[in-house]
């Protein structure tokens, strides 16, 4: 350890070492305690060593070391401090450290010049040591008359520490000195908190809550969904492993800030049955978890050293006496932490409660109350002498600056026979202002989100069956972010296919009756599910009271993230004109040169085609331009800067007219234009006309598939970013390991080759996949260019599925795709109804083949599992699949028009649809902000506009989704911090971003999207009718030009979602809008265009709500 590899927060130092002197030297009024300090106030020196280790063998930590982490920040074993009344501080250390700790004497002028510092080398003999310093030591020991201490003597291990140990007694420098132990003096000054510290407690907190929410809650979700079989012990030991999970510490690191090298887990704890001890100590419980009752969850962690705490109690099938006894423990829990006010006695605290359950509830079950109802919580989890209960000192007050672990909870209670116990526990802050902050808000404890309500099992008759498949009994289930590493249990199935045929061949008569029942029970079952179903639907928008403060919740949270977002866009284009720029596509110099590089079609004239014609135009395709003549020269134009071009022929002449379209330097388009043109001339449209129409239309054809084959290379960024994968594509580096990670006989889509369907073989490496088709094709894909990897189970469908989304596209064949599926049909997709005509509804072959189909599922599903999970081991953890949350699934029709009203499901970090192909994969972390429009009372769906961080890329959107879908969607929205914002209209948003990019500046300034999405935007519509005539119109005559740019751009997308199935993020600026001389193929992409306008509703609406944005900016 060196002085480059360690860096002290002098500033920090600074501040803590001045407010031990002003409590020592009673200089701070603020936070004195004459009882507390006096033991401190009367020594003349404080003595603090530190030996070897850093805790005792019963894992409690030395004071000495504690002290050590909130002066430095860090542990210096073999070292001695002496701390003199007369602001002098010696340190006595090894070489290194004193190399370290010279950054305090170098920066003591600054920060601390009233108090000298002065660090002593150790060479060998303690006595050598001091040796130079004789003279000062000498006229301190003759002042010092006391010396305090914070541990006993021969507490602390080693050497250096006996050294120590013998120079303060006998007949040496400090020989009959007495000593004075100030153990609680300085525990009680480690309380106070500084700004520095209350971050860190802030961030222990938020791990705490992320470790109890994130792992262990969601752990037991899928236990009692899957009906999975678990110990205590098990699901704890889950929190230590997040630890090392480099996924999880990533999503940690990327919301909350959390440095993985900084997070520790304190102890984990999960309790259910009948014996709870509410005590913060380790599961060591081997118990298996129940799926009745309570369960009580309870994480203390630390962030860089500094603790926090949380407590919950989760009920199944809540009883009514538990209902009301929770409530009352949350009564409790704000009657204490009201009362928690400077000068307040912590035995006061305890017995205040006390008295208040005695006289409210009894001395029944006062007596069943906690016995330590908090205490201090800090570098020390907790410390013996600061803690509320009745054996509390009277001296220990509340003081400003503290943070404190709140602890309220009952045990050995009993409902219906049946023991449970109730626990609470928080980690708060009382700040200098008087207000206590709750630090572990983050993970709820109003009943409504603790309460599970599990389906009872239907009684079962008592006779031998076939056995079946399990099926989810929880009611409330939310979504895990990792649920690949579930336990095998969910798919295990004891009786194989042989075994039930066996037993229908042994005994046909008793199997048709077992079937019959069995039928009957599944068809009532499922009846039962779609009744159900329908019922909670319906309801839910009715009984919207009941949710009510859950979203009054929402709506605040919400609040909280618009000022936030607000903020974001503030720090991001900074109010500074300059940066507009670089938000319309500006480009670096390395992105410029590229781009030069991609318009310079030729150096000089003698590259031009041998083959070309002075009065022709000539299509260069392996140039990628056209030379155009004009005035007898050939000037070439290179494709990116075409924007359409349409050939006719005119009215009641012969000739033909080919009209090429060019980009202008306006809105989006300015993006694809180098800066370094200078004095640049651009042409807008060239009309070349001709009598010769068969070669004017070859020549259209020919700039025509030019144009397509430019687009299906993709934008600029695109194309840098695939030449940088080709650069940085790396081997394949080949599993040697006698165990393979292979799936056998698995679909890929899109294909590789020719034919609409190829198979072959998945074989995972140590960095990367390689699939072979039948036909002897491979196709390698890298880990690090996988940006989502999502396993879908198969369900109630027919087909499991592995997808990945990669970072940049690729070309697959003569496709490019960003998106490869492989999957395995479980089940035939097409079922020949001619062949059940015969077949009574309890054919027991039929119900077999049900059955089989059951099991091919479970097969499947477990394979692909186990390939994910061998794949996790082989990369080390670089590769992490996804599951679909499918209890957070709603219907709707995804991306452009031509696409069915599917089921979308959202993941940890997107939002998919994986059946259909080309797929929909939308990644939230790009994201701004969601608009929900066509949001009205009458309604039946509603739509969902998704707008991207780079205003210079098309919205995503997702219109028809049933309006019972609205809350769910909403509290999905919350859940993953997205602002969402809600409307009557549609807007045209193609127009807004162009908007926005044109004056970025002004767009912030006036409260970003909130200025004309949000509650204050509908104020602006309460104007005279005549005002808002006059702006209508004069918002219509300025946008003309737009709304036939934004035609253009429809046709564009039709045309490039009919040439290539995967064009999904195609967006370009080229376009073809040909009104005459159509071919059959460009008649029927025009009529799919027209009748997605026809099918638009609101289109006046959204015309308005353009126009509302308008006004507002203005």
């Amino acid at each position: 350890m060196g002085k480059d590899q360690v860096k002290l927060d002098v500033a920090s130092f600074g501040r803590r070492i001045k407010f031990l002197y002003s409590i020592w030297l009673e200089e701070n009024a603020t936070y004195d305690n004459r009882n507390v300090f006096k033991n401190l106030r009367e020594v003349d020196l404080l003595y603090v060593l530190c030996g070897k280790g850093s805790s005792r063998e019963d894992g409690v930590i030395y004071k000495s070391m504690t002290l050590h982490y909130w002066l430095f920040g860090f542990e210096f074993s073999d070292t001695l401090i002496l701390f003199f009344r007369k602001k002098k501080l010696l340190i006595v250390t090894s070489q290194k450290k004193v190399s370290i700790l010279q950054q305090l004497v170098e920066g003591s002028s600054n920060n601390f010049p009233d108090i000298e510092l002065i660090l002593i080398e150790r060479k060998g003999d303690l006595k050598e040591s001091f040796e130079s310093y004789k003279e000062l030591i000498s006229s301190i020991s003759e002042a010092t008359n006391m010396i305090g201490r914070i541990e006993a003597i021969g507490l602390q291990d080693g050497q250096f520490a006996s050294q120590c140990e013998e120079l303060f007694s006998g007949d040496n420098l400090f020989s009959n000195k007495e000593s004075l132990m100030v153990t609680t003096s300085v525990d009680y000054l480690l309380c106070h908190k500084d700004e520095v510290e209350l971050e860190l407690c802030k961030k222990a907190a938020v791990l705490s809550v992320q470790m109890l929410k994130g792992v262990l809650l969601q752990r037991i979700e899928t236990i009692l969904d899957k009906e999975l079989k678990e110990s205590h012990k098990s699901i704890g030991r889950r929190a230590e492993a997040a630890l090392d999970d480099k996924t999880i510490n990533n999503t940690w690191k990327t919301k909350y800030g959390l440095d993985p090298e900084d997070i520790d887990l304190v102890y984990s704890l999960v309790q259910s049955g009948s014996n709870f001890d509410l005590k913060a100590v380790e599961n060591s419980d081997e118990n298996l978890c129940l799926t009745s009752g309570c369960i009580i969850l309870s994480v203390g962690s630390k962030y860089r050293e500094y603790c926090a705490n949380i407590t919950r109690t989760y009920f199944l099938n809540l009883t009514e006496e538990q209902k009301k006894l929770y409530n009352y423990c949350l009564e409790l829990m704000e009657t204490l932490t009201s009362r928690i006010k400077e000068g307040t006695s912590f035995i006061d605290l305890y017995s205040g409660i006390y008295q208040k359950i005695v006289e409210e509830k009894g001395t029944e079950l006062a007596q069943k109350f906690v016995k330590i109802m908090g205490h201090c919580i800090g570098i020390e989890f907790r410390d013996p002498s600061l803690i509320i209960s009745p054996r509390s000192s009277p001296d220990v007050l509340v003081k400003k600056g503290m943070t404190l672990n709140l602890s309220i909870g009952f045990n050995n209670l009993d409902s219906n026979g049946k023991k449970y116990a109730i626990w609470i526990c928080d980690t708060v802050f009382l700040s200098e202002e008087g207000k206590v902050e709750v630090l572990t808000q983050g993970c709820s404890k109003k009943l409504e989100h603790v309460s599970y309500e599990l389906d009872d099992e239907e009684p079962e008759e008592k006779k031998p069956v076939v056995k079946k498949e399990k099926t989810p009994k929880v009611k409330k289930e939310k979504p895990a972010k990792k649920q690949v590493d579930e336990s095998e249990d969910e798919f295990d199935d004891d009786e194989t296919e042989e075994d039930s045929e066996d037993d229908i061949k042994d005994d046909r008569h008793q199997k048709s009756k077992i079937k019959d029942s069995e039928v009957k029970r599944e068809r009532r079952s499922k009846e039962d599910l779609i009744i159900e179903d329908r019922l909670r639907r319906t309801t839910r928008r009715v009984n919207n009271s009941e949710h009510s403060e859950e979203l009054k919740e929402i709506e605040n949270r919400q609040r909280e993230l618009r000022k936030r977002k607000l903020l974001e866009l503030q720090k991001r284009f900074g109010g500074k004109k300059e940066e507009k720029s670089d938000q319309k596509g500006d480009i670096s110099d390395s992105e410029e040169d590229f781009f030069n590089s991609k318009i310079s079609s030729y150096k000089s004239v003698k590259e031009y085609p041998k083959e070309r014609s002075s009065n022709r135009i000539y299509v260069d395709t392996a140039k990628e331009t056209i030379l155009v003549p004009i005035y007898g020269l050939l000037v070439p134009f290179h494709v990116r800067l075409l924007k359409n071009v349409v050939c006719t022929q005119e009215e009641g002449r012969k000739s033909f007219v080919l009209r090429i379209n060019f980009l202008l330097p306006t809105g989006i388009s300015l993006e694809q234009l180098p800066s370094t043109l200078k004095t640049p001339v651009f042409i807008k449209e060239l009309m070349i006309r001709s009598e010769d129409g068969k070669t004017l239309n070859t020549v259209f054809r020919s700039i025509k598939e030019l144009i397509k084959r430019f687009k299906q290379k993709g934008t600029l960024e695109e194309e840098m970013a695939e030449q940088d994968m080709i650069k940085n594509q790396q081997p394949i580096d080949f599993n040697r390991s006698k165990q393979r990670v292979v799936l056998k006989d698995v679909g890929i889509r899109p294909t590789i080759g020719q034919g609409r369907r190829q198979h072959g073989i998945l074989e995972a490496h140590n960095n990367g996949f390689r699939f072979s088709s039948s036909k002897g094709e491979t196709i390698d894909i890298l880990y690090t260019s996988i940006k989502h990897a999502i396993f879908q189970p198969v369900e109630n469908d027919l087909i499991v599925i592995l997808h990945l989304h990669l970072k940049h596209s690729i070309w697959l064949g003569k496709k490019k795709t960003q998106d490869i599926q492989f999957y395995s049909e479980v089940g035939n997709q097409i079922d020949d109804l001619e062949q059940r005509r015969g077949r009574n509804v309890y054919d027991p072959d039929e119900i077999m083949e049900e059955q089989r189909e059951r099991e091919t599922k479970k097969r499947y599903n477990l394979e692909y599992k186990k390939f994910i999970q061998g794949i996790e081991e082989l990369s080390k953890n670089s590769f992490e699949a996804e599951i679909p949350y499918r209890d957070l699934g709603f219907y709707g029709v995804p991306g452009r028009a031509g696409v069915s009203n599917v089921q979308l499901f959202p993941t940890a970090s997107c939002l998919v649809h994986l059946l259909e192909f080309p797929p929909f994969v939308l990644s939230l972390d790009e994201i701004e902000v969601v608009s929900f429009e066509r949001v009205e009372q009458g309604l039946r769906n509603f739509d969902m506009i998704f707008v991207p961080k780079d205003y210079t890329k098309p919205v995503k959107r997702v219109d028809s989704i049933p309006i019972e879908y609205f809350d769910l969607i909403k509290r999905w929205l919350n859940e993953m911090e997205i602002v969402y914002y809600e409307g009557r209209q549609n807007l045209n948003w193609n127009a807004v971003l162009k908007t926005i990019l044109s004056d970025i500046e002004d767009f912030v300034q006036n409260g970003g999207f909130n200025g004309f999405l949000g509650e204050d935007s509908d104020e602006g519509e309460d104007g005279s009718d005549e005002e808002d005539d006059d702006e209508d119109e004069e918002y219509s005559e300025s946008d003309e030009d737009e709304d036939d740019d934004d035609d253009d751009d429809d046709d564009d997308e039709d045309l490039s979602d009919l040439e290539e199935e995967s064009s999904d993020d195609s967006f370009k600026e080229l376009s073809s809008d040909e009104e005459e001389g159509l071919s059959w193929d460009e008649l029927e992409k025009q009529a799919i265009k027209e009748d997605r306008k026809r099918g638009r509703e609101h289109e006046e609406d959204r015309r308005g709500g353009e126009a509302r944005y308008s006004r507002k900016r203005r």
